[in-house]
């Protein structure tokens, strides 16, 4: 993640029933802390307590994100 110079990380926690969330409480805070944005996806599935060391970034749902015309500039 460090070397890919990503700035905001996708998550989709129940995608395949694969254990995201757990697979992220082992990441190492220190390759975390480059992102600066959480968007979240979901398919109707009910809202998933996200880890705190992720929750403090502004945090944006897929679907509010693709019907808006917001325009992030540096």
């Amino acid at each position: 993640m460090e070397r890919s110079g990503c700035r905001a990380l996708v998550l989709w926690p129940s995608f395949k029933d694969i254990a995201f969330l757990d697979i992220l409480a082992e990441v190492d805070n220190t390759q975390l802390e480059q992102f600066e944005f959480l968007i979240t996806y979901s398919e109707g599935e009910q809202e998933t307590q996200l880890p705190g060391r992720l929750f403090s970034r502004p945090t944006v749902s897929y679907s509010d994100l693709a019907m808006s015309k917001i325009v992030y500039q540096r």
